[in-house]
């Protein structure tokens, strides 16, 4: 038997964002998220109908695109307010193909048993990078509990799926978070001193111009 791992033991061992495995990171903290992560971009999935089919298994969200499926669905879950996206129940929902540099991922994982409802259980996360696969069982206490993972090399996939002791119902994904790994761009800004001398060399040039030739 698999054993769960409760959320607060696992918030208490990740809240440093140590390795999972090989180069594989998860964590429960979206602020540890953001720090090793920019360029964030969320799919709120606001186009989606409750129950009904997405109309494109390729979906983009601003610089990213990105692809999710299953082997039932995906469908659209949620309420009409605050839309979602869903399989069918222990249907693994598999995000993949990600373009535009992103390499982390993150959001809402819970599982539930109706469109407008959360159901308190275990989801099994798995995630792909250039090093393999990592999974691991968690419980879920709340339809707000973040989750993100990401990697040395970039995350190629993650899968969510609902376990055997959860086994009726539908692992469901709300908010979900783009982004990339390392530091953000920088952008080089002229220094004060590199102002004040173009500004003194574009003032010397119009002296020049402007000096009267002398006639005789």
């Amino acid at each position: 038997m698999k054993k769960l791992i409760p959320l607060s033991a696992i918030i208490a061992m990740l809240a440093s964002a140590g390795p999972a495995r090989a180069t594989i990171y998860y964590t429960f903290d979206e602020t540890v998220f953001d720090s090793v992560t920019h360029g964030q971009a969320v799919d709120t999935f606001s186009d989606l109908t409750v129950a009904a089919p997405l109309p494109s298994p390729t979906r983009a969200v601003g610089p990213y695109t990105y692809q999710v499926g299953a082997a039932v669905g995906p469908y659209g879950w949620g309420t009409a307010a605050n839309p979602s996206i869903t399989s069918f129940v222990s249907v693994p929902l598999v995000f993949s193909n990600f373009t535009g540099g992103a390499d982390a991922i993150g959001g809402y994982f819970y599982p539930s048993y109706t469109p407008d409802t959360f159901a308190v259980g275990s989801l099994r996360l798995t995630a792909t990078d250039a090093s393999g696969t990592d999974a691991f069982t968690v419980i879920v206490g709340s339809n707000t509990q973040f989750f993100g993972v990401y990697s040395d090399t970039g995350i190629l996939g993650l899968s969510v799926t609902t376990t055997s002791a959860y086994f009726d119902a539908y692992p469901v994904v709300d908010n979900l978070v783009l982004a990339r790994t390392g530091a953000a761009p920088v952008v080089n800004a002229p220094e004060p001193a590199a102002w004040t001398l173009a500004l003194t060399g574009l003032l010397c040039l119009v002296g020049v111009r402007r000096r009267p030739t002398d006639r005789t």
